[in-house]
């Protein structure tokens, strides 16, 4: 259960608590989940914070734990990621998108429409709602490598650096662990048949039967109590409660293992068989469509992943393409530089990042280029070439003038988009004003800030924030190798 005592520090927890207030007023003016197979409420809610509070002692390493800012994000996410579950049906679209869904809701809540809940969101910055979305959206997607995230860390939000697809993972693994008690038992009678699409409904059927679900280093181990009709059906309950939990092992357990020293062992399962009347009832009296599941439709996969550490063969070190895009230098030229992209008239927001970058500089011997570098009467055309040739990282600081200009257009934005496609450069815009960005080229690559929040109306110690997260990102891209 959900300890009462856990509580993140300040700002996180007075947010934490908004958003729980608002979602539990969303959910219980209506009783919207009534209407479906999970049930929402404050209970749940907190028994999913619980599974993530066992994960993160029971398996993640010392030197891996979450930040505050983290763990804020991943509790918030426990009261939002299903909310698309309202606009979407489910059982005919998948949960996949469900959780789509949920992320284009929470997206909503950076301006809601009149009458609609903010699900208290309104008082974070848009970063961070767009930081909840996106790991709201992934809950529903196995294979995360797929998603081509970095497991790096990226900035999140109120200048802290969020280490997007470690948590989407997390909260993966304590949604598939949380089984017992969260079902609406109404709904789950009435399954029939059980969709063998949807395995994770079926899985909640099973909710009766576990007496207790058991996370530790050593491995995950599941307690079962069944009617002693159904004991023939014992070692499928057990296969069914981890078939999902094995495919999203077989998905990530190579980046987790490489980057975290995160490693999920499945133990064997511990049945308790009532023979003497009493307990669980059996299956044909209480959800008769998952008898017939596990006796006809539903088969384990063949999927395949080391038993334990020991069983590990050694991982190669993490590379560009396991982080971001597939890609490999084959133009035989070191990139080993950063590129500074800016109108003559962003001069200002140019020299607000040279002063940010220059520790780094000074202390990690970085290579950063900008146009002030061209002297005088020196062929500044060929030079410009040369350095997007050498580029690895690239800010771009864009504006309706940068934008605007030919030159850029045609001469600065071409090579870099082949190097980011062909060759895993890395390009990070920062908007400066309200522009038409989103129907550029750059609309592919995740800007420093949003939109909505452009570095010309923020604060100078807003600004400040930014930049020092945004020259760390850079130092750290100039160190990962291509």
């Amino acid at each position: 259960m959900f300890s009462e005592d856990f509580r993140l520090p300040d700002p996180w927890e007075n947010y934490l608590q908004h958003i729980e207030r608002t979602s539990a007023n969303f959910w219980e003016r209506e009783r919207r989940y009534k209407d479906y197979v999970r049930l929402q409420n404050i209970k749940i809610w907190r028994e999913l914070r619980s599974w993530l509070l066992t994960i993160e002692s029971g398996l993640v390493d010392k030197d891996h734990q979450l930040t505050a800012f983290e763990t804020f994000l991943l509790h918030a996410a426990t009261y939002l990621y299903e909310i698309g579950f309202q606009e979407v049906d489910v059982r005919q679209s998948g949960l996949t998108e469900g959780y789509i869904a949920s992320g284009r809701r929470i997206l909503k809540c950076r301006m809601p429409d009149r009458g609609e809940t903010d699900f208290g969101l309104s008082s974070l910055d848009d970063s961070t709602i767009s930081i909840l979305a996106k790991l709201c959206a992934a809950v529903g997607t196995l294979d995360l490598p797929s998603l081509k995230l970095s497991s790096r860390p990226e900035p999140g939000g109120f200048g802290q650096m969020v280490r997007l697809r470690y948590l989407i993972a997390l909260l993966q693994l304590a949604d598939l662990l949380f089984v017992k008690d969260r079902a609406n038992e109404g709904v789950l009678y009435s399954l029939s048949p059980l969709d063998t699409a949807n395995l994770a409904d079926a899985r909640l059927a099973l909710q009766g039967y576990i007496s207790g679900v058991d996370l530790q280093k050593e491995g995950l181990t599941l307690y079962l109590k069944i009617h002693l009709s159904d004991e023939y059906l014992d070692k499928k309950m057990y296969a069914l409660f981890v078939e999902p939990l094995r495919v999203w092992w077989s998905y990530n357990w190579k980046w987790l293992f490489r980057d975290f020293g995160f490693f999920l062992t499945f133990q064997q399962h511990d049945t308790a068989v009532n023979r003497e009347g009493g307990g669980p009832q059996p299956l044909s009296h209480t959800c008769w469509a998952l008898k017939r599941y596990l006796e006809g439709n539903f088969h384990a996969s063949d999927v395949r992943f080391p038993a334990s550490t020991s069983d590990v063969v050694p991982i190669p070190p993490l590379s560009k393409s396991d982080v971001s895009v597939s890609a490999t230098n084959t133009s035989g030229i070191s990139r080993n530089n950063a590129f500074i992209s800016c109108s003559q008239s962003d001069r200002k927001f140019l020299k607000e990042l040279q002063t940010h970058l220059k520790p780094h500089i000074r202390k990690d011997g970085l290579h950063i280029w900008d146009e002030t570098k061209i002297l005088p009467g020196s062929r500044w055309k060929q030079e410009i070439e040369q350095a997007l040739k050498e580029t690895k990282v690239a800010v771009v600081l864009v504006s309706a003038d940068f934008l605007a200009s030919d030159f850029i257009a045609d001469k600065v934005l071409p090579p870099l988009l082949a190097a980011a496609e062909r060759e895993g450069a890395t390009i990070l815009p920062v908007i400066l004003e309200s522009c038409a960005f989103e129907d550029s080229d750059l609309v592919q690559f995740r800007p420093a800030n949003a939109l909505t929040d452009p570095l010309g109306m923020m604060t100078p110690g807003q600004r400040a924030i930014l930049w020092t997260a945004l020259a760390k990102q850079v130092r750290d891209a100039l160190k990962m190798e291509l």
